[in-house]
């Protein structure tokens, strides 16, 4: 890893250490009685533990994603195409299921043991102080990971990184990116006590990513309301918003049987505007990841034509196709 890395000085003996100083903070994902608000999840304290880093986030392009179901997989997707383009990509997500460990990724492999150690004791005086003056109190567990990958993504020379929402968007400590390109999957009910009764509230919510002047992709949605609240969203901060289903269609999905495990899999074709048309297949079952690839697909698309992405038509055909092929 670049010099930078290794001049971190070495607050933690042990990768159990930082794990550790790490379960010592608050963490709303274990947790049901707070309050979702800017006076709880302030992205101040984010901006903070970045600022203290140097601003990682600013030193590489990023792609945001928000939404209820599909961002995993669409993240995943796109992180992958990009990666097969021949980029130097970073991962963030979650939660994670078996370490923390999964939610920061460069290049698909989840960062190492000793370089978590290292990264978070960059981060251990700041924490600290923080924690003595609150209390004990944040920053919490989802901000000391999210600055922990973004800060991991800059020592590893990541050119472009791809960063899930952990809940909702609007007060996510993902927020504080500036991306190149936004992007907001399915939207349906989750965290009802958190982000809204409403379809309408939770897609303000999830809106809440939306900067001016950069472009939206939205996937397809169940719920015209939803649909409705991103394009008013849109309209109101001046991004350019392309439609799944409307700009970018999804044409010929049919199943197909893939060679080794049989595992299931899908052919399908998107037609970009200019009536362009990318013949395309994903190693995933239910039609829903289709829509979720459609989804990768249009936002690498509008990244390349605005000339903010060097990738090539192509590439774009490549989305989920690692490891993938068809049973002749």
């Amino acid at each position: 890893m670049p010099d930078r890395e290794q001049q971190t000085r070495p607050v933690f003996g042990s990768y159990e250490e930082a794990i550790d100083f790490l379960d010592r903070s608050v963490n709303y994902e274990q947790k049901t009685d707070w309050s979702y608000t800017p006076a709880e999840l302030k992205l101040g304290r984010i901006r903070g533990l970045l600022d203290h880093l140097g601003t990682p986030h600013r030193e590489y392009r990023s792609i945001h994603i928000a939404g209820t179901k599909g961002k995993g997989s669409t993240a995943a997707l796109l992180e992958n195409c990009l990666r097969e383009a021949g980029l130097t990509t970073g991962l963030f997500t979650s939660p994670h299921l078996l370490t923390p460990r999964e939610r920061a990724r460069v290049n698909g492999e989840n960062i190492a043991r000793d370089d978590f150690r290292r990264v978070m004791g960059g981060m251990e005086d700041y924490i600290s102080a923080r924690r003595r003056e609150t209390g004990g109190k944040p920053p919490t567990y989802f901000e000391i990971m999210t600055a922990l990958a973004l800060e991991y993504f800059r020592r590893r020379d990541v050119e472009w990184a791809v960063a899930e929402v952990g809940m909702g968007g609007r007060l996510d400590s993902t927020n504080v990116l500036e991306p190149e390109a936004c992007v907001i999957t399915s939207i349906g009910y989750d965290h009802q006590d958190k982000l809204g009764e409403t379809i309408a509230e939770i897609a303000g919510e999830k809106a809440g990513i939306l900067k001016p002047g950069v472009p939206v992709v939205l996937g397809p949605q169940r719920y015209p309301e939803a649909r409705e609240v991103v394009r008013q969203k849109a309209a109101d901060v001046g991004c350019p918003l392309t439609e799944v289903g409307t700009d970018i269609e999804v044409t010929d999905r049919r199943p197909l049987t893939l060679s080794g495990d049989g595992a299931p899999g899908w052919r399908f074709s998107i037609r970009f505007p200019g009536d362009r048309t990318q013949n395309c297949t994903i190693r995933l079952a239910g039609q829903h990841q289709v829509d979720n690839a459609a989804t990768a697909a249009a936002a690498l698309e509008v990244l390349r034509s605005r000339r903010r992405l060097d990738i090539s038509e192509e590439a774009i055909e490549q989305i989920g196709r690692a490891s993938c092929r068809e049973r002749v």
